[in-house]
C-alpha cells in the first residue's frame, strides 16, 4: 500500500507541473513569515503564523528579494500582499516542500 501512496503522490505532483523548488526558514528573521518555498511554475508558499498561502505568477525576483530582506514581513507588505493571489491552481498540500535552506 506505501508504494501506491507514493506513486500516486508522484502523478498528481507531475500533473500539477511542480518539479523542483526552493525552500527557505525564515523565522530567525521574522516571526510572521517562517517558511518561503518557490517553485517552478511561478507559485510561491508562505507559511505566515502558522497557516500556508500560495501566490501564483510570482517573479522569482521577487522571491529573491523577500527571502533576502532583512525584515521578510515588510517586503511582503511592500511588494506581494493583494497582488499575486491564484484564481485557479492544485491545493496547497500538494506542495512537497523538500529540503528547507537558511537565507545567506
Amino acid at each position: 500500500m506505501l508504494w501506491r501512496a507514493i506513486i500516486l503522490s508522484t502523478c498528481l505532483l507531475t500533473v500539477v507541473g511542480v518539479r523542483g523548488q526552493d525552500c527557505y526558514d525564515l523565522s530567525a528573521k521574522s516571526s510572521w513569515i517562517t517558511l518561503a518555498c518557490y517553485f517552478d511554475d511561478g507559485r510561491m508558499l508562505l507559511r505566515m503564523q502558522g497557516t500556508d498561502y500560495v501566490f501564483c505568477s510570482v517573479p522569482s525576483y521577487l522571491f529573491n528579494g523577500l527571502v533576502n530582506s532583512p525584515s521578510p514581513g515588510e517586503y511582503y507588505s511592500a511588494y506581494i500582499r493583494g497582488r499575486y493571489g491564484c484564481s485557479t491552481g492544485p491545493a496547497v498540500d500538494h506542495y512537497d516542500t523538500g529540503p528547507v535552506l537558511t537565507p545567506r
